[in-house]
């Protein structure tokens, strides 16, 4: 499903994430401009690069954004979706993946273990001595077999690994929303109860005990 916002100069707040759609294996040009001319081309973007902020602009058809990484250019809108990766093949592409080997999905690959913890300094699609050490140290944890090749094992286990912290990082931030939902419920009927009307029911827009709680704003 192809991403879309009206024409103009608006800004779109983003309420999750988009991501980079295309054929496994290939890549979307990141350009200086809108349009489709050779020299503006500044950058690539590989099936399901992740998209933070997008910004509409004159033509339709055209996107400004900024991923996840960094990075940031004009792309075209229709390989922009709201569809998250599905698969390892997805964000790895579907060939292997070792030593000396230099492109986006290595990058990609980099970026995966940065997340997990594997691996410092910054991506640069090159896969090196520090890349290689890193992803030997994810299949010795993992237990798959340990010869910093990145074959569809090493991918798929790369690719769960990265969505568990996706989920725990979601999970953690519901349980935190939950717990301050709760303590503001509590506080709020024993201010309710002091003043002999305490309920169970009510929520901050219908009535709101004194002080700044949560979900108040600061003004």
């Amino acid at each position: 499903m192809g991403y879309g916002i009206s024409s103009g100069s608006a800004k779109k707040q983003l309420t999750q994430p988009y991501y980079i759609t295309c054929s496994p294996d290939s890549y979307v040009n990141i350009r200086s401009s809108g349009d489709l001319g050779d020299k503006n081309r500044i950058g690539r973007a590989t099936r399901g690069m992740e998209i933070v902020d997008i910004s509409s602009t004159g033509d339709m058809n055209w996107k400004s954004v900024t991923f996840k990484n960094g990075d940031k250019g004009y792309v075209y809108a229709d390989y922009i979706t709201d569809q998250k990766p599905q698969s390892a093949e997805d964000v790895y592409g579907t060939q292997s993946l070792s030593a000396h080997d230099k492109n986006d999905y290595v990058g990609n690959l980099q970026r995966s273990l940065m997340e997990l913890g594997y691996l410092g300094g910054t991506v640069d699609g090159d896969f090196g001595t520090h890349t290689d050490n890193a992803i030997r140290d994810f299949q010795k944890d993992h237990k798959l077999k340990v010869d910093g090749i990145v074959g569809s094992e090493t991918k798929t286990a790369l690719f769960n690994a990265t969505h568990d912290v996706y989920d725990a990082a979601a999970n953690q931030k519901r349980t935190t929303d939950e717990y301050q939902m709760e303590r503001w419920r509590n506080l709020t009927n024993d201010w309710k109860a002091r003043q002999g009307r305490a309920t169970t029911d009510e929520t901050p827009t219908t009535r709101k005990a004194p002080g700044r709680l949560w979900g108040e704003s600061k003004r």
